[in-house]
């Protein structure tokens, strides 16, 4: 059984966070990448993580448990332990501590539908026309990367996959 509880402990101050995952091997390395990357969901983790730095960071595995019951035990340790470093103390529902609100799922709805039929031309580092897209879904299959990705990369006109991509044709 690899799914579970675990927290992500600082060594120098005891403060830690509480999770729960299917996959603790997997998020014991996402969680770790992300915080390298200055990229973690959890922005206080984050700030502690940038501060103390990773060597005094430990993951530690609370409990193994079905997965049928990760949502109840983690609620119970977020009552019981009380950890600094989590945003959401209280689990309402399967999106794992935290509602969107109607108006930003309606945002995202639409976000979401608008992407889907969107073109894309990508474009090498020195602007060169390479190739126009179908759709956000078509690249992100190609490149193996998430479309949340794609969608980032547009609206940051950020590189995607080591190019650069846009809605519009450049001139």
């Amino acid at each position: 059984m690899n799914s579970g509880i675990y927290k992500i402990v600082n060594k120098s101050t005891g403060d830690f966070y509480i999770g729960s995952s299917c996959q603790l091997s997997t998020r014991k390395t996402t969680h770790f990448r992300n915080l390298r990357n200055g990229k973690n969901h959890c922005k206080i983790l984050q700030r502690a993580f940038n501060k103390y730095r990773e060597e005094n960071f430990e993951f530690i595995i609370i409990e193994y448990c079905k997965r049928e019951i990760l949502i109840q035990k983690e609620q119970y340790y977020l009552e019981q332990l009380k950890p600094k470093y989590n945003a959401c103390k209280i689990i309402p529902n399967q999106t794992l501590g935290f509602n969107h609100s109607k108006e930003s799922k309606s945002l995202m709805s639409e976000l979401q539908t608008e992407m889907k039929g969107i073109k894309l031309y990508q474009y090498d580092k020195d602007g060169s026309f390479l190739k126009e897209w179908k759709s956000c879904s078509e690249y992100s299959n190609f490149y193996k990367i998430s479309r949340v990705a794609v969608y980032k990369a547009l609206r940051k006109k950020n590189k995607c996959a080591g190019f650069i991509i846009s809605k519009n044709l450049l001139p």
